[in-house]
């Protein structure tokens, strides 16, 4: 874990755009309010920044203490509530991290050379992952959908949807249905409910020759 989590340091470089973090700042999780891990004068900044309804192209800096620096400002960011993205800010500020990341991010926000040392090795650890390659590996036009394993579907009876079977693994799922005896593959689906056995609505149709 430690070298995934260590990685998440690289953020104090870069920028976010505010469709990302939005939904901080006005009705965090349905609550109506913003979250309220996020420090107080950074959401107003954010907000003024950020409106509703506003461009959502419209970038803020991930570190807005050393916008072009490399150093261990992420972490002390998030130990004074001002880390910008959600998936940032719970390595300090949630439940699950109070037995497993935030001693971390206190270490590192109080010891730079420990976070140098530390985000040098990972970076070397994850250089010599070696590769997937031949037929070990696979190349996917939508990164979600496994190529080499097909999920079994289930047809409900009656209603002309197809649905994911209970033994499927993959989020991104491939349906596939004979139209006029060609077969039509949709790609990439998107999940429309929690459980395996709901219904998931085509991004993209392609059309390949029946076999």
């Amino acid at each position: 874990m430690i070298i995934i989590f260590v990685s998440e340091g690289a953020h104090t470089i870069g920028r976010a755009r505010c469709v990302v973090f939005s939904n901080r700042l006005f009705n965090f999780s349905g609550t109506g309010s913003p979250d309220p891990t996020l420090d107080t004068a950074m959401l107003s900044d954010l907000q003024n920044l950020c409106p509703q309804n506003g461009d959502g192209n419209t970038t803020a800096p991930l570190d807005r203490n050393s916008t072009d620096l490399f150093d261990s400002r992420y972490f002390q960011n998030l130990v004074n509530s001002k880390g910008l993205l959600s998936s940032d800010q719970i390595l300090f500020s949630s439940d699950d991290a109070i037995s497993t990341t935030k001693a971390l991010v206190q270490n590192y926000s109080n010891n730079a050379s420990l976070f140098f040392a530390d985000f040098a090795n990972s970076m070397i650890k994850m250089g010599n992952i070696n590769p997937k390659a031949g037929s070990d590996g696979e190349i996917r036009k939508t990164c979600r959908v496994a190529l080499n394993r097909l999920a079994s579907f289930r047809q409900r009876r009656g209603s002309g949807k197809h649905f994911l079977g209970e033994d499927a693994d993959v989020e991104g799922a491939t349906l596939l249905k004979t139209v006029n005896g060609t077969r039509h593959v949709t790609e990439g689906a998107e999940r429309e409910g929690a459980s395996a056995n709901v219904a998931w609505r085509p991004i993209q149709v392609l059309t390949v020759s029946n076999q």
